[in-house]
């Protein structure tokens, strides 16, 4: 997976806190006595996070019962990185992104700089140009996706914006039928393990969160050490922001300024001191 979120809802008000994975994280354990702890008990040492779906579909025959080992082992991972366990998930390939923001309209967003179309080991073949625009699928499969003049870290920010601008202009009804919609056609670009009967109860909980504010925490540099992950550390920040999001926490001591931030890559902030939309308390204010 080129990029991997945990959504965490509160159930009763919405509020929703996205929690970030980086591809490249190393040296991390799975969940207790799940497949992979027991094939890696001293923690992921064959790969990066993004290596987790490859191994276990070379090694189907731990997963019997599995018609997805790659995500399964994934979702392992995530659960003994974050110290949560993931109830469902959804996966979209590329085409299945860009056809799911078309089919709802595109999405506006905020383009701070020029964002590059192309790269990735290809040619860089136009550049989609700042300001508030709304964007086709085409265009935001590339704001969201671009590395080119840029780094990781920038991109996952930029991947929560598109996420942020999702939730709050599109109808979720709207989504989630055309969501089901792609993914009933049979193709593998979008798959999930959400029963068919539980797609209206989603639209219900987004259409609860679409009127809250949106946090995020991001596992990555200068708070996480992507080679050598203080489990301890993350466990604690993700129970810290999913207690903040619930109001039974309280709030940083000093909120963050992100007016007259620097850009990079697009995202508000750099490399050195992290991207505001990587943690943040209200998204809106960070893209």
């Amino acid at each position: 997976p080129d990029s991997m979120t945990v959504a965490s809802i509160d159930a009763e008000t919405g509020r929703t806190v996205l929690i970030s994975l980086p591809r490249n994280m190393q040296n991390f354990p799975f969940a207790k006595g799940s497949v992979m702890a027991e094939q890696f008990p001293d923690g992921f040492d064959a790969d990066y996070l993004n290596g987790v779906s490859t191994w276990a579909g070379d090694n189907t025959e731990l997963f019997p019962d599995s018609d997805n080992p790659g995500v399964e082992a994934t979702a392992e991972a995530i659960e003994g990185i974050t110290g949560l366990d993931i109830n469902y998930w959804a996966m979209v390939n590329l085409e299945g992104f860009k056809d799911l923001v078309d089919a709802v309209g595109g999405v506006t967003l905020n383009v701070r700089q020029p964002i590059p179309v192309g790269g990735l080991g290809d040619d860089v073949t136009g550049y989609i140009q700042p300001g508030v625009r709304k964007l086709s699928g085409f265009e935001t499969l590339w704001f969201a996706r671009a590395r080119d003049d840029s780094d990781d870290y920038s991109r996952m920010a930029r991947q929560k914006c598109v996420m942020n601008a999702m939730l709050h202009q599109i109808s979720p009804q709207t989504a989630v039928t055309n969501f089901a919609k792609i993914a009933s056609a049979g193709s593998a670009m979008v798959s999930t393990d959400i029963p068919a009967g539980e797609f209206d109860v989603f639209a219900q909980l987004a259409l609860k969160a679409k009127s809250q504010q949106v946090s995020t925490l991001s596992l990555v540099p200068p708070m996480i050490d992507t080679a050598h992950p203080d489990i301890a550390l993350i466990h604690a920040k993700v129970a810290q922001a999913i207690d903040r999001a619930e109001g039974t926490a309280p709030p940083p001591a000093k909120a963050k300024k992100h007016k007259n931030a620097t850009v990079t890559g697009g995202s508000l902030g750099s490399l050195g001191t992290g991207y505001a939309a990587n943690e943040s308390d209200d998204l809106d204010t960070a893209c």
